[in-house]
């Protein structure tokens, strides 16, 4: 569901959600070349690169066969699909004047090393922009409370609350600048709730961009390389 064909997909709020994402990421985009990790097929990368059409885009997969597809299905001028692994990546000392990673440190068993890639790779005032589940949300919060347990999605090493993902990012020399917080999960997840809200788009919208608190289910930080 992270690497979603949004033309095929029927679940609207998820849709949403990531067209959200990449809509928030191509606003805090700066100047003129883009790193994409992790692209995985297209969409976000094709999503970005469309708004953006003067600006350059590398994106980067671990996988030949994801890479192979995007070049020959979602190939646009302003697009170079690389094969590379995030944690070792193959660029100079500060190349790149954004870095967009939306929905993968996550995912990722040396997040540390991936951290210190993209400030490696970044140009000096240029942007880190992530996009992950928030570990405090609501529904969490209400399971440590009742239940004492909570079981992950068993493709997540690992999740954030902000101030981890703060100290990850002060670790490696990041100011964080922005905060935003997306999806208050009010209600659980049922067949019922997900049929109203394909008849609903204005109440899943306001549910998402009307987050403000740390009980959401995602954060977007944008944080910037500032050398002394």
């Amino acid at each position: 569901v992270e690497r979603i064909d949004y033309t095929t997909f029927d679940d609207k709020l998820d849709v949403y959600l990531h067209t959200t994402r990449y809509n928030k990421a191509i606003k805090a985009i700066t100047w003129n070349s883009i790193l994409d990790l992790w692209c995985w097929y297209w969409f976000g990368t094709k999503q970005m690169a469309t708004a953006c059409p003067e600006k350059q885009f590398i994106a980067i997969d671990i996988d030949p066969d994801v890479i192979a597809f995007a070049k020959q299905n979602n190939q646009l001028p302003n697009i170079d699909y690389r094969v590379m692994s995030a944690t070792d990546l193959a660029f100079d000392n500060e190349t790149f004047d954004t870095i967009t990673s939306i929905e993968n440190i996550e995912h990722i068993p040396e997040d540390q090393t991936y951290v210190a890639e993209a400030y490696r790779v970044l140009k000096n005032n240029g942007r880190f922009i992530i996009s992950t589940p928030n570990d405090n949300r609501l529904w969490h919060r209400l399971k440590r409370l009742f239940w004492k347990k909570i079981v992950y999605n068993i493709f997540h090493i690992r999740e954030y609350n902000l101030d981890q993902l703060r100290h990850t990012l002060h670790r490696h020399q990041f100011t964080v600048c922005y905060n935003k917080w997306l999806y208050i999960n009010i209600l659980p997840k049922s067949i019922w709730f997900t049929n109203r809200l394909r008849q609903k788009p204005f109440f899943y919208k306001w549910l998402v961009n009307n987050a403000h608190c740390d009980l959401a289910s995602y954060m977007f930080i944008v944080a910037q390389k500032i050398k002394n």
